[in-house]
């Protein structure tokens, strides 16, 4: 982390939503990698942290005494999703981007002006990026973290278009993501930023160990896929 403080003093163009659940250790890495990403785009990370994670919320204060550009937010324990987590974010935020973050993503340098030039050469307003584990994000099949236009996210979800929510809420864990990606490419206004790299530090291509917070998410996949599959006729 930097010694000196930093200063907000440039407006901000991408807010970095960051849901959290007992993973204190992953504040500062992330927030390095984001600075290191952001030397030319102003972002600032802003943490959805849930109500009683002390030592999460203890480790995110701790950054911020380094850096007022890093935010802090917390939701009740019933709003404790990442969808859920995600929707307060961007009512708590102004920038006109906005990506949808985690606490286990590493940001690539450049990776921001991708997902940015990617929007202004295509129109779209949901830009994916590559994850450099899932195969899909990789050809451009799903996005897994996804940097979004202010004006989308006040589109409303697909069947709630007057809802200001950019994701599905009722997913516990899974496929919200995925409802995004296959929503904002049946309205015409998705791109792929195969070069926009944002390394996802997952189990699943053993680049993290397998801890509580990944077991919470995986003992919801069958009823998230059950959700998934009643709504996809919708964009279908």
């Amino acid at each position: 982390m930097p010694t000196a403080r930093l200063r907000g003093v440039v407006p901000s163009t991408v807010a970095i939503l960051i849901p959290v659940l007992a993973r204190p250790h992953r504040v500062a890495p992330l927030v390095e990698s984001i600075r290191a990403a952001s030397t030319v785009t102003p972002c600032r990370a802003v943490f959805l942290a849930t109500e009683g994670d002390d030592a999460e919320i203890a480790a995110i204060r701790a950054v911020q005494e380094q850096d007022d550009t890093v935010a802090l937010h917390t939701t009740r324990k019933d709003s404790n999703s990442w969808a859920k987590k995600i929707n307060y974010g961007f009512t708590m935020t102004d920038e006109p981007f906005v990506f949808m973050g985690a606490d286990d993503i590493h940001f690539h340098p450049g990776c921001i002006e991708r997902m940015l030039a990617c929007h202004l050469e295509t129109g779209a307003c949901v830009v994916g990026t590559n994850d450099g584990g899932h195969l899909g994000t990789m050809t451009g099949e799903h996005s897994t973290h996804t940097l979004v236009c202010r004006e989308y996210g006040e589109c409303g979800t697909i069947d709630e278009p007057d809802s200001g929510m950019v994701l599905h809420p009722a997913y516990a864990h899974w496929f919200p993501d995925q409802e995004l990606f296959a929503t904002a490419k049946y309205r015409g206004t998705y791109a792929h930023a195969t070069d926009a790299i944002v390394e996802h530090f997952h189990p699943n291509w053993q680049k993290a160990r397998m801890d509580n917070t990944y077991r919470l998410g995986q003992s919801f996949i069958a009823q998230d896929r059950a959700l998934y599959e009643s709504r996809k006729h919708l964009w279908s």
